[in-house]
């Protein structure tokens, strides 16, 4: 019997009501951007929890610090960059990124400078199109005239943290600059006879390497990856950071002390910009906050020059450019962690399980975990390997969904406990006892109550003066009597009482199951306190496992 039962209810509809309502859910909340700072927050940890990489040799920083300010003066007047500036180009580095803002002469030296700038083809300046007016500022008139100036516009998301660039930012007048970092690492490339080209759809590529932008919709805006409707515009990719401290950096102290090596701007992409807190030129990165109370901020220089890293080492060294996964995908996931995995689960556990809560619960967290460390390594394994899969929101929908499911089915068993009862107890209700008063010698019948009673469909009238076992089935005669002779022998004084269940034959010809009672009177004459159990069997076989494994599992919970 227990074989045969299986405990699961007919109420899958609700079940899948309860997946589908929550993957509409979570589906609305990622579309108004509410999942954002989660995905971002799950990609930060990404790059934190990634092997540490080497430096990166090609790229030198030349850090301003608060100590050369206070030597120096700010701002660092033409004169000293001029010496600075020399002093780098006698190494022969490959080329010079100066994220230093100069668009006005800073006395003395303003002619020096435009000599040097004039003489240095590999010297880049620096422009900010984007933004208010007042935040802008122009490069210094030479380098503009050249053609070498380079954006260093950056949008952050709205935590503050930067965590994708603008290639090719575009002004409201549609003038178009490479970033900084770009503009250095295509210097670097093309003494190496590697140049930009147009690659597949337009896209910029360099070599082999492909740089495949956020794509946006008609309204230029753009779902990539954990973002939503977030704009698409300047060619904006994920910036691949390399990680903390991955550059060497001397002062301009140093480099005015001489104390650095004779060779290490040669060959090299130099950039020179401030690290100094009192210029504000910093910025949050994934790598910002490691548990302390104060976040860790990252200069501006230093930010283009992961930039030149990143395109330098997809070029040359194959690493990864992170993409972002198609919109498709991250519906299927949603799908899958929200509906298709708890469903599955919870129908294998019910179709299979001998339930009891701490089993089913025990059960539900170890897929629950199973599930939320799938669906994260899936997702960290395809960053290794370039790609940013968000999984906050399946698995924010895999943690709603178990704990629906969980919910619905200790609500469903609860009601179906009820409903067990009542129907227990709509059958029992209406059985009534009947009680024959028989000879213990020719087994006739005397009376029969209560008044208006029948015994097996016949009326008092019917069957008084007949012989009881005239109604018990052929096998169980030899069973009644034996009781009967028993009964004989015990002692009348005595409450001695033998219960038996036993088969008769219904007016209707059909069997029927009676649960009876026997006793002596002391008259001599037998009492018999008979009930017609026979759907109350029926009904246990069919009911009474199901309530004792249903019980069984809603017992802890009361």
């Amino acid at each position: 019997m227990r074989n045969n039962f299986k405990l699961h209810t007919q109420k899958i509809p609700g079940s899948v009501a309860i997946s589908f309502t929550i993957i509409l859910l979570v589906i609305f909340c990622r579309l108004l951007g509410w999942f954002q700072p989660l995905e971002w927050k799950l990609l930060d940890a990404f790059f934190k929890l990634r092997p540490s990489e080497k430096i990166d040799e090609r790229i030198v920083v030349v850090k301003i610090t608060e100590e050369d300010i206070k030597k120096l003066s700010y701002p660092i007047s033409d004169q000293k960059l001029v010496l600075i500036l020399t002093k780098i180009k006698n190494q022969q580095p490959r080329t010079i990124g100066l994220d230093i803002v100069r668009d006005i002469p800073q006395e003395p030296g303003s002619e020096q400078l435009i000599k040097v700038l004039q003489e240095t083809p590999e010297i880049w300046g620096i422009e900010k199109i984007l933004g208010e007016k007042f935040s802008k500022f122009s490069p210094h008139p030479v380098l503009k005239k050249s053609g070498r100036v380079a954006s260093v516009d950056t949008v952050s998301d709205a935590d503050g943290v930067l965590r994708n660039i603008l290639l090719y930012p575009e002004s409201e007048n549609k003038q178009k600059l490479p970033n900084l970092g770009l503009a250095v690492a295509q210097t670097y490339l093309q003494k190496q006879s590697i140049s930009s080209k147009p690659g597949e759809n337009n896209y910029l590529q360099l070599d082999k390497t492909l740089f495949v932008p956020f794509q946006a919709n008609k309204e230029g805006k753009s779902n990539a990856g954990g973002y939503i409707n977030i704009n698409a515009g300047g060619y904006k990719v994920l910036l691949n950071y390399r990680g903390a401290n991955s550059f060497q950096k001397v002062s301009l102290s140093e480099i005015l002390d001489d104390n650095i090596s004779p060779t290490i701007f040669t060959d090299r992409i130099v950039l020179i910009g401030y690290e100094a807190p009192s210029i504000k030129d910093l910025f949050l990165t994934p790598y910002s906050f490691n548990g302390v109370k104060s976040p860790v901020y990252t200069s501006g220089v230093e930010v283009n020059a992961h930039i030149a890293s990143m395109v330098l080492s997809s070029v040359l060294d194959n690493r990864h450019l992170i993409k972002t996964s198609n919109e498709l995908l991250e519906y299927i996931l949603i799908i899958f962690a929200s509906s298709i995995f708890p469903l599955v689960i919870w129908k294998w556990q019910t179709a299979n399980m001998n339930f009891n809560i701490n089993k089913f619960l025990l059960v539900e967290f170890t897929t629950f975990s199973v599930g939320i460390l799938g669906l994260f390594s899936i997702s960290y394994f395809a960053f290794l390997n370039g790609w940013w899969i968000p999984v906050g929101i399946p698995i924010t929908g895999l943690l709603i969904s178990t704990i629906a499911i969980v919910g619905y089915t200790i609500q469903d068993q609860k009601l179906r406990v009820d409903k067990l009862n009542y129907t227990w107890q709509v059958i029992t209700k209406n059985i009534s006892e009947v009680i024959l008063v028989v000879h213990p010698k020719n087994y006739l019948i005397s009376d029969l109550k209560p008044l208006g009673a029948e015994f097996i469909g016949y009326s008092k009238n019917n069957i008084l003066n007949t012989s009881f076992l005239n109604y018990v089935v052929e096998k169980d005669k030899g069973l009644i009597k034996a009781i009967i002779r028993d009964l004989s022998f015990l002692d009348k004084d005595k409450d001695d009482k033998i219960t038996v269940q036993f088969r008769v034959i219904h007016q209707d010809r059909s069997e029927r199951i009676l649960e009876a009672t026997f006793s002596n009177l002391l008259d001599d004459s037998l009492i018999i306190n008979s009930v017609d159990v026979t759907e109350l069997m029926i009904a246990q076989t069919k009911f009474g496992d199901a309530v004792s494994r249903l019980e069984e599992f809603i017992s802890p919970l009361e």
